[in-house]
């Protein structure tokens, strides 16, 4: 009997090994590219993504959570994901201190998303152009419990300084991974400096795939279940 316990406890801790997998990671090899387009180019300088995981209208995006947020011009958060960069002020986004959640649908992809990048776009007809915002992430296994990505920041421009753009890229330099498992992604935006030198955000995007079991770890899982399931009718037999 304490044979068949034994070998129960083990099988069991290989198929929780395997489960352990789908909660999702992160990576630390994070590379943070910046990009300036130079003052008097364009407040629209860089081409957005229309296709990306939270952009409106993809099967991928559910929904998005905005709080502390506060528009000049009466321009909603959503702004943020229409795949467009915005043509002029009736399309910037003017922030102070403020979080914006981006939400997954993992109504079909149950095991959320793996990010591979994200870029965020700021231009204005000022120094509104640096950035500085904390990214973090939820997994499909822990919906609410959200694991911080960093704090990045980019600052080319001094004061008074009009016409330009500026992206920050964020890419994983090891496996091309930002963090798997995805459900949500969580953006919280700071004064990028001095008080009163605000941003003006174009733009977010966030690129990925849906998450797909490793081939290893999902032959565990089956074996480990597998043989589960053989020794509980074994049990059943002797009893």
């Amino acid at each position: 009997m304490k044979i068949q316990n034994s070998k129960y406890l083990f099988f069991t801790l290989i198929a929780g090994t395997a489960l352990a997998s789908f909660v999702g990671t992160a990576s630390a090899a994070i590379i943070q590219t910046d990009s300036y387009s130079g003052a008097g180019t364009s407040q629209t300088f860089y081409t957005v993504s229309s296709t990306d995981l939270v952009n409106q209208g993809e099967s991928t995006f559910l929904s998005q959570d905005t709080t502390d947020f506060t528009s000049w011009s009466s321009d909603p958060a959503s702004i943020l994901n229409d795949g467009a960069a915005g043509p002029g002020i009736a399309l910037d986004l003017a922030d102070g201190t403020w979080t914006t959640t981006f939400n997954l649908n993992l109504s079909t992809n149950t095991l959320g998303y793996d990010i591979t990048g994200v870029n965020t776009y700021a231009g204005w007809n000022d120094a509104r152009v640096n950035q500085k915002y904390t990214l973090s992430y939820s997994t499909a296994a822990a919906p609410t419990t959200f694991l911080s990505l960093g704090t990045f920041t980019f600052k080319p421009l001094p004061s008074n300084i009009g016409d330009a753009s500026t992206r920050v890229s964020l890419t994983e330099g090891t496996t091309g991974v930002l963090a798997t498992n995805v459900a949500s992604i969580r953006f919280t935006f700071e004064e990028p400096t001095d008080a009163g030198d605000r941003t003006v955000y174009r733009e977010v995007d966030v690129l990925g795939v849906a998450s797909v079991p490793e081939p290893s770890t999902f032959a565990m899982l089956l074996g480990g279940i597998g043989m589960l399931v053989g020794l509980r009718r074994m049990g059943s037999r002797r009893a």
